[in-house]
């Protein structure tokens, strides 16, 4: 479901930062089909896909998981207030209907996607050492 960000728009005069870099990069410069795109990209670049498959997205007791780092989190949410001129007084609510679901759906899609390329190696390396040890089994007879 997409959300028009104009609700969420801050008042003339609210101050952002000109930039937001990190490693290097200026993430507003990130070019992005919509917010939930910029937004999906932008977690990418700022975790690593073991923190995104082995993480849940913020902070919640009911989970065992644990949350993405706060300081980097804070990294994301500066860099899309300022492409998407978010209000600060409005992120909380922009945050849950705008970006919550698809960031939530790309941790659990990095999740899934890991654990297929760890089954498929895991059976690659079974079929290697079951090939492995086969002509060995031959020679014994």
């Amino acid at each position: 479901m997409q959300t028009n960000t104009d609700e969420f728009k801050a008042e003339t005069g609210e101050q952002f930062p000109t930039e937001v870099i990190f490693n290097g990069e200026d993430l507003v410069h990130h070019h992005a089909r919509d917010h939930q795109q910029y937004g999906r990209d932008l977690i990418k670049k700022l975790f690593s896909v073991n923190e995104l498959a082995s993480s849940i997205l913020l902070p919640n007791d009911k989970y065992k998981r644990p949350h993405l780092d706060i300081a980097r989190m804070s990294v994301f949410k500066n860099a899309v207030r300022r492409k998407y001129k978010i209000s600060a007084q409005k992120w909380d609510e922009f945050f849950q209907k705008c970006m919550h679901r698809t960031l939530t759906q790309c941790l659990c899609d990095i999740r899934k996607k890991l654990k297929a390329q760890q089954q498929l190696q895991q059976a690659a390396d079974e079929q290697q050492a079951t090939y492995g040890q086969q002509p060995q089994q031959a020679t014994t007879n």
